[in-house]
């Protein structure tokens, strides 16, 4: 199963936070489903987690960040129709 999260939940899934998001995420992963990421998403996410009302939220340092970031490892490329490659990412 193929999931999309937006930038808000992306965020809300940080080493520091143990909310819903965070319980998706896990529930995401102990089902085997692939978590569909861009490097767009992933940039975006990175922004949002620079936000000072975020970071008074959570302080994260920019190691957090970069680790938060790292978390799911692509594993490969998906065809859509047409031939072009799409990337995802798989919950380890």
């Amino acid at each position: 199963m193929r999931i999309a999260l937006d930038t808000a939940i992306l965020v809300r899934t940080n080493i520091k936070d143990t909310g819903p998001a965070k319980e998706l995420l896990k529930t995401i992963e102990r089902s085997g489903g692939v978590l569909v990421l861009s490097t767009f998403l992933i940039r975006d996410v990175e922004r949002v987690l620079k936000y000072p009302r975020i970071q008074r939220a959570y302080r994260l340092t920019d190691s957090d960040i970069q680790q938060h970031n790292r978390v799911p490892a692509i594993v490969g490329r998906d065809r859509r129709p047409g031939g072009r490659p799409t990337d995802h990412t798989h919950m380890p």
